[in-house]
């Protein structure tokens, strides 16, 4: 069986091969968990809609979002390297 090192988003590859692992954050009751696998473009696409990332933005702001406020009151989103 093989060890899934967790990653940063800044550390995605955009043609690599990822697990995602999505908790969605739920106050009152029971949370759902995804798992996902994609390339790291597809990763940075489905991140960007999730956060509601626009294009014109700085790409920096989203991985700073990503190291400083994911999960913290919200889905808490994972990448795993394959």
């Amino acid at each position: 069986m093989k060890n899934l090192n967790e990653v940063y988003l800044r550390d995605v590859k955009e043609n690599g091969t990822y697990l995602v692992h999505q908790v969605m954050y739920e106050r009152f009751g029971d949370s759902e968990s995804y798992l996902l696998q994609g390339s790291g473009s597809e990763v940075l696409k489905f991140i960007k809609e999730h956060v509601n990332f626009y294009e014109d933005e700085d790409i920096n702001d989203l991985f700073d979002w990503y190291n400083e406020c994911n999960g913290d009151g919200g889905d808490l989103i994972s990448i795993f390297e394959l």
